[in-house]
């Protein structure tokens, strides 16, 4: 998944990403709510398919993290 180029902020990108599983599949990032977000953050890894790990599974882990620096979440052991 590549970065949107319609995204105004080059920084919130993170925020077109949609999430492409769950109760959530369909919703953007920046649509979630911070809590869930946060839960997202914290708990989602990417897992290896007949050994590799999908290109938008890592764009989706990489755009939780630029998430996680825009809110400066943290975990408990921070």
């Amino acid at each position: 998944m590549p970065r949107d180029p319609q995204t105004a902020n080059e920084e919130d990108w993170w925020r077109a990403i949609i999430v492409p599983f769950g109760q959530h599949e369909g919703t953007t990032l920046g649509e979630l709510p911070k809590n869930t977000l946060f839960g997202f953050w914290a708990n989602y890894e990417p897992r290896e398919y007949k050994g590799r790990i999908k290109d938008s599974d890592e764009t989706f882990r990489e755009a939780l993290d630029d998430a996680g620096e825009h809110y400066k979440f943290k975990t408990p052991e921070d």
